[in-house]
């Protein structure tokens, strides 16, 4: 909803300048502009929103994999005492609540932060626990393995997230948005041709600004990764 009215608002914009406004090109060459700049503009965006849809479906599951390992992290120490389970809820809360306040999944790693670091120090209290039953034993191994998957994931989403189409590539897909609107104004038209004018060039805008929000990971409702934050924040808090 917050996009209609914008769309609206360039539907009308363009459809009025295509009306007043074009060049005198000869036809085969507004036709040859049109369909070459139309191809390159299709392939490459074709190509970044493909790639950036990867991009985001990735990042979904790395998150869900870095959160799901963090609860299973709290209920395991809940296997060795109420003390232990209660100070890596109190590092994991902190890391949740920084996620949501920000409303940014990506905040513990463009910042500096210490949750991994801080869940071995719970971990280490574990040492003065007895783990000679099986239960307590496989909690102590099963918070090391999460402990340890965590890094590689960390890791990952690292990766993921510098994953972003450069300024080179911006420039170029401007560029060719720029020709392809020059080129659809080359093309005679009565008023009606002017609004499917103003459609089409509206529709190339809005390519634009749905790459922009794959970049951004901002294509779907909310930001990427709070349902899942606010959910971990529901179990420490007894809700869930």
């Amino acid at each position: 909803m917050r996009k209609t009215l914008p769309t609206l608002v360039s539907l009308a914009a363009l459809a009025a300048i295509y009306h007043y406004l074009s060049p005198n090109l000869p036809s085969d060459v507004g036709n040859l502009l049109l369909t070459i700049s139309s191809f390159l503009f299709a392939v490459f965006t074709g190509f970044f929103m493909a790639r950036q849809g990867d991009r985001y479906s990735s990042i979904r599951q790395a998150i869900a994999e870095f959160d799901g390992n963090l609860t299973a992290i709290y209920r395991d120490f809940g296997h060795l005492s109420k003390e232990l389970q209660d100070r890596a809820a109190g590092i994991i809360r902190r890391h949740y609540e920084t996620v949501v306040k920000e409303r940014a999944w990506d905040w513990h790693f463009v910042h500096k932060s210490d949750t991994i670091t801080s869940l071995h120090g719970v971990l280490d209290g574990a040492a003065a626990i007895d783990t000679s039953s099986a239960v307590r034993g496989q909690a102590v191994e099963g918070v090391r393995s999460a402990l340890d998957n965590l890094q590689v994931v960390r890791k990952n989403m690292i990766g993921l997230h510098v994953e972003r189409i450069p300024l080179f590539q911006w420039t170029l897909i401007l560029i060719l948005a720029a020709v392809l609107l020059a080129a659809i104004s080359s093309v005679p038209s009565s008023i009606f041709g002017s609004l499917l004018k103003g459609a089409f060039g509206t529709s190339v805008l809005l390519i634009i600004v749905l790459l922009r929000d794959f970049d951004g990971l901002k294509f779907f409702e909310g930001a990427i990764g709070m349902s899942s934050a606010q959910d971990i924040l529901g179990i420490l808090e007894g809700k869930k």
